[in-house]
This record gives C-alpha cells, sequence and structure tokens, in this order.
C-alpha cells in the first residue's frame, strides 16, 4: 500500500508540472494538498471500512488530482485564457444574457451565473411577471416587462416560459430575430425545429433539459445544440449551465427524453424513497426526525459512493451485504416486489410521455 502511495504521489505530481504553464504557479499549491490527501487517506480508508481483512482493498485512484480554477469569465472550458477573443468569439464575461420568464429554473441559473462572477449583474436582463421584476432588479439584473427588449439587448436568449406559451412568444421575437444570437431553451418537451420553424433554419439553437436540484446548485443537465452553433458558443452555454451543477452532458437531441426519464422526473422518485425510508423508520420506532435525518443522509452518502469511486452500484450493493445478513433479506424482500423493474417503468413511462409531448410540434 506504501508503494501504492508513493506511485499515486508521482503520478500527481507529475500531472502537476503538466498543468502549470498553463494555470500559474497558485494551483500548484493546491495540487500538492490533494495529492497528501490521497496519499494519507488510502492506508486510513483501509482500515476505516475493513477491506484488509482477508482481501486487499480496491483502491480508488483519481484520475485527475490537480485542482483546476472554476470556470471564470475569462477562461474558456478548454482552459484556455483569451483577454481579447478573435474571430468574433466571446468569453462569459462578454456576454449580455437574457432571460424570457424568470421562474425557478431561470432564477437558479441567472443567480447561480451571478453568484459565481461569470457575468457581470448589469449585463443580465429578464422579463417577467410584476411579482419578480422587483426581485430581478433587486440582485441587481436589469428587468423590463418586454420580451423584445430583452430579445434585443441580449446575445444569449434563455427561453424559460411554459410549453404552452412557447408559440405566443415566438411570435413576438421572430420578426425581429437576428441568427447571430444563441436561442437556449429550458422549456420541457419543446423540439430544436419548433423553435426554428419559427425563427428560420438557420437560428441556433440550444435545447436544454436539466432538474429541480439545480435549485441547489446540484443539478443534473443534458443539452443539444443544433448545427448552427458553434462550437466556441456551445462552450459558453456548457459554462452557464456549470453554475447550477457538475453533471453537465452534450447528447444527441434524440436522448433528451431519456434524460427526462432518469434526471428530470427522477428527482421526484428519490424523493418517494426518502420518504418510504422515513416511514419505515417511524414504523420500527424513531421520531420522524431522526428517521427522515437518517434517510436523507443515506442517499447522500450512496450517491457520493457511487460518484467518487466510479464502480457499479451493484459492486457496492455487493459490499454492504454480508451472508444471510440483514440487508440481503431487505434486497430480496425489494426485489419480491419488483423494486428494479418498477423503477425502469417510471422511466420509460416519463420517457414516453416526453415523447408525446414532443410530438405534435414534429408534425407542425
Amino acid at each position: 500500500m506504501a508503494a501504492l502511495s508513493s506511485s499515486t504521489s508521482k503520478i500527481a505530481l507529475a500531472a502537476a508540472a503538466a498543468t502549470l504553464s498553463r494555470q500559474g504557479v497558485k494551483h500548484l499549491a493546491a495540487s500538492v494538498r490533494c495529492v497528501a490527501t490521497v496519499s494519507s487517506s488510502t492506508s486510513a480508508t483501509r482500515n476505516r471500512n475493513g477491506y484488509g481483512q482477508g482481501r486487499e482493498m480496491q483502491t480508488f485512484i483519481p484520475t485527475t488530482v490537480v485542482e483546476h480554477p472554476p470556470v471564470s469569465a475569462s477562461t474558456h472550458l478548454n482552459g484556455s485564457s483569451k483577454a481579447e477573443p478573435s474571430n468574433g468569439e466571446k468569453t462569459l464575461a462578454d456576454v449580455k444574457l437574457g432571460f424570457i420568464g424568470w421562474g425557478s429554473m431561470a432564477q437558479a441559473v441567472s443567480l447561480g451565473i451571478a453568484e459565481k462572477d461569470l457575468i457581470p449583474r448589469d449585463q443580465v436582463m429578464t422579463s417577467a411577471g410584476r411579482g419578480v421584476v422587483k426581485e430581478a432588479q433587486e440582485e441587481g439584473f436589469q428587468s423590463v416587462a418586454s420580451n423584445l427588449d430583452v430579445m434585443e439587448f441580449s446575445d444569449i436568449v434563455v427561453i424559460a416560459v411554459k410549453p404552452q406559451v412557447v408559440d405566443k412568444v415566438l411570435k413576438q421575437l421572430a420578426p425581429a430575430w437576428k441568427n447571430e444570437k444563441v436561442l437556449v431553451s429550458l422549456c420541457a418537451g419543446v423540439t430544436i425545429d419548433t423553435f426554428k420553424q419559427s425563427l428560420g433554419e438557420d437560428a441556433k439553437v440550444v435545447r436544454v433539459m436539466t432538474n429541480t436540484p439545480c435549485l441547489v446548485g446540484e443539478g443534473a443537465t443534458a443539452y443539444s445544440g443544433c448545427p448552427n452553433c458553434e462550437e466556441w458558443e456551445l462552450d459558453l452555454v456548457e459554462g452557464m449551465l456549470g453554475a447550477v451543477g457538475n453533471s453537465i452532458h452534450r447528447l444527441d437531441e434524440k436522448l433528451l427524453n431519456a434524460v427526462t426519464g432518469v434526471s428530470g422526473s427522477g428527482p421526484a422518485y428519490i424523493y418517494m424513497l426518502i420518504g418510504a425510508l422515513t416511514d419505515a423508520g417511524i414504523h420500527g420506532g424513531l421520531s420522524a426526525k431522526v428517521a427522515q435525518d437518517l434517510a436523507t443522509q443515506t442517499v447522500i452518502g450512496a450517491a457520493k459512493m457511487v460518484q467518487e469511486t466510479g464502480e457499479h452500484p451493484s459492486v457496492l450493493k455487493s459490499r454492504v451485504m454480508s451472508p444471510a445478513g440483514t440487508t440481503i433479506a431487505g434486497v430480496r424482500a425489494l426485489e419480491k416486489h419488483g423494486f428494479n423493474a418498477a423503477v425502469m417503468d417510471a422511466v420509460d413511462a416519463a420517457r414516453e410521455r416526453a415523447e408525446e409531448l414532443s410530438a405534435p410540434a414534429k408534425k407542425k
């Protein structure tokens, strides 16, 4: 294990040296701290989990141990800083960002961007109902009543309205739309073609599917951009989405309905699981507060184990179970009631419904 720790340290230091020329001396210290953490925690993890008793632990070695700085207003996602972008390219600091509709999702994205200083607040404009205009202004954003004013102001226009309102909004925007702008849709079930039918075949459209945990900075997001979008424009959109969560995937648009079933609707399934665990704890004699806290932290901890180890959930599940033990008894009960099948059916039902909602737009 000592040899493994030494090897890990050498790999990490080599990675740090490779990135030094790009990121500057100040990030080397962060890399060294991370190396020390990986090296010192290896044996501690083995002892704490008891993996050393009878079999060797499968040690998780991070693929990257160098701490990178957050995406800043002057940094592209590939790590290169461009103070003066060429060929019309822009950094997030240059962008004027507009939101048509400023509900919970739009607020999460705009406030996340502002709090991370990716775009100056005075370069963000919203159009929304009277109830939220004051809130937007208090956050330092510009707020207007006209959707056209937002469009004319913005380089990137985020449409964040209910799907049934999209056609009305597009009729307002279409006559004055300019193809150098990028439209980003947060509207569930509305296809890229729907926007292009109104704005023209040359319009640059990005369709986004995120989920409600973005409200607490833990969103899971997938997006698809039409071929008209430049690569650097998609990088800007991805940088924006990174303000509300670290799980971001660029996919073919045809897969976004599956994303809806897994992560878009997924939080509801997890809430049901937490609720069921809580109820079971209460049935077993725990107070409601204790039961809910234990259930919630169990879900958080298990999810973090999957993220940080990179191992398949079935492998991690097997490590919790012991022969003739309590966990295998519980797992058997879940399988007896078709737990896996029920979850898969739920995801399929949500995906199919998303396809149904998208279908009318495709037939226009």
